[in-house]
């Protein structure tokens, strides 16, 4: 291989490697915080074990409560008429999912 073909492979990789990192291992490197909306139809606290799951997934991609995540959480208390004012509320947060 060429030395000018090498250097060009070389820069190439390097700048398709942001696109290829998770999500919180860019945001972690950049000290940024994501604001996600998390959205349950119960109660506050019926929730634990969907939402230990949210949390380990985003953790599973670098993105940990307290450091690089915050999580805008709303409850509609069993009442589905109140989930798409809830949902508009987080829209209005501009979280980055929900």
């Amino acid at each position: 291989m060429k030395r000018r073909d090498f250097i060009t492979m070389l820069g190439g990789a390097a700048a398709a490697w942001p696109q290829a990192a998770p999500l919180g291992v860019v945001l972690a490197q950049s000290n940024e915080r994501v604001r996600v909306g998390y959205l349950w139809i119960g109660a506050e606290g019926s929730d634990g074990q969907t939402l230990r799951g949210v949390q380990q997934g985003l953790a599973d991609v670098g993105l940990v409560e307290g450091r690089n995540l915050v999580i805008e959480r709303r409850y509609a208390d069993s009442h589905p008429d109140r989930l798409s004012v809830l949902a508009m509320e987080l829209v209005r947060l501009d979280v980055a999912f929900c």
